[in-house]
């Protein structure tokens, strides 16, 4: 369950899955994504992606609280560092994730 700041509840459903597998895979010879500095991260990240249904909102964000893409991944590398990756990771890790999702881009809010 997530509490919003409007002091909401937020339960996704059980049908919510991840691969916690944020890191493209070209990058797993440098960086290890069953470590503790991807492993808990991917886990709001993945959410993020997450497409609703039937909206096709991703994240289980209301229509009007969509993140862009780049706001999703630095989701991901503001929770490395609470988990203890140091600025060259998240950093390398970044722009990873820009990169390898740019062909959807045009999903998230622009």
């Amino acid at each position: 369950m997530h509490i919003t700041d409007a002091g909401t509840n937020h339960n996704p459903e059980r049908s919510l899955h991840t691969d916690l597998a944020s890191v493209p895979p070209k990058l797993h010879s440098v960086i290890d994504d069953d470590s503790p500095i991807m492993l808990y991260p991917s886990a709001p990240h993945d959410f993020l992606f997450e497409v609703r249904k039937p909206h096709g909102t991703r994240g289980w964000l209301r229509l009007d609280k969509q993140l862009t893409l780049t706001e999703v991944n630095h989701v991901l590398t503001e929770a490395m560092q609470i988990c203890g990756a140091g600025a060259l990771v998240r950093d390398l890790v970044f722009a990873a994730v820009e990169l390898a999702n740019e062909p959807i881009r045009n999903q998230f809010r622009h």
